[in-house]
């Protein structure tokens, strides 16, 4: 039911879940030699993501998803690192600002793109903002980022603003 919804999400790695949940259920019919089928409804039925899995097309899924990605600039062409910020109200703001313009200057000289930053949901009354940096993956691990953040890191606590940074994320919220 509604086998597209996940399609909607704000991730890039949306039409891979939904195609692999979908090949997971169609997979699961007609199992120990019985006929079975599986029944989709879509509000999308002409979405490569949902045709293929119907279909069972795997090969032409992920070489199509690749395609995009590198098109696009995501994973597994680039490397994303997500830096989260949570602190108490106003201090964000300014925090945030810190911090991408920390990056941007880092980023220059290195072929990498920073974007954001984007607001979060709050968790227990904290403010949250995300600043994701895609950096080449020609690139070395990204251990001079790291070094960089570790040294924003200090001056942010000071602050009252924690920074935590997540390399290759899962998740985006």
């Amino acid at each position: 039911v509604d086998a597209d919804s996940g399609l909607y999400l704000p991730d890039f790695r949306a039409a891979e879940r939904t195609f692999q949940l979908l090949r997971q259920v169609c997979g699961r019919a007609g199992r120990r030699g019985a006929p079975g089928g599986a029944l989709v409804q879509t509000w999308n039925p002409d979405s490569p993501c949902i045709r293929m899995a119907v279909q069972g097309e795997e090969r032409a899924f992920y070489r199509r998803e690749l395609d995009e990605r590198r098109r696009l600039g995501f994973p597994p062409a680039t490397m994303l690192v997500r830096v989260v910020l949570a602190g108490k109200g106003a201090r964000m703001d300014g925090a945030a600002r810190l911090v991408m313009d920390s990056l941007v200057g880092w980023a220059r000289e290195r072929r990498a793109a920073v974007w954001g930053p984007t607001q979060l949901p709050r968790i227990r009354e904290r403010e949250r903002r995300q600043v994701l940096v895609v950096l080449p993956k020609t690139d070395a691990p990204p251990s001079r980022l790291r070094e960089h953040l570790s040294n924003l890191r200090a001056a942010l606590l000071r602050r009252g603003v924690d920074l935590m940074v997540d390399v290759d994320p899962e998740w985006f919220m």
